[in-house]
């Protein structure tokens, strides 16, 4: 299975104007912010037990308390990311940890996941079990 189905790369290609390498890679790096925001987003759910806006299922008094600023270092540049914060300051991020200002590593490994051949689902599901069971997820389990 490929990441984009060719009319779709055709269609992204055209929407963002993209016609040298340098706007393939300011493409790729706000993909990676994206990903990394939506995976911080899926953390603190974890962490706080309860989806945003379900405060009928909520058995913690923690809540979320907005977002803050931080900027990291990767192979494709500087990127700069929105982190959720909870009200009690518990939270403890596994993606990007606290404090933590290069990532290269991770982004490195997501790229040779894609060189390997590995399909988004598989690198998503590869993901997903590494962070299964982890101890900053109090359901034990997370969904990407």
């Amino acid at each position: 299975m490929k990441v984009f189905k060719k009319e779709e790369l055709k269609e992204i290609i055209r929407d963002n104007k993209m016609r040298e390498i340098g706007d393939v890679n300011k493409f790729i790096r706000q993909m990676t912010k994206e990903v990394l925001e939506t995976m911080l987003e899926e953390e603190l759910e974890g962490s706080l037990g309860y989806k945003r806006y379900d405060s009928e299922n909520k058995a913690t008094d923690n809540s979320r308390n907005g977002y803050s600023a931080k900027k990291v270092k990767s192979v494709l540049g500087e990127i700069g990311l929105e982190v959720p914060r909870d009200r009690k300051s518990e939270f403890t991020p596994v993606v990007v940890k606290k404090r933590q200002s290069d990532i290269s590593g991770l982004d490195d490994k997501i790229i040779s996941m894609y060189a390997k051949g590995m399909t988004t689902r598989d690198i998503q599901d590869h993901i997903v079990e590494i962070y299964n069971g982890c101890s900053w997820c109090k359901t034990g389990k997370i969904v990407i």
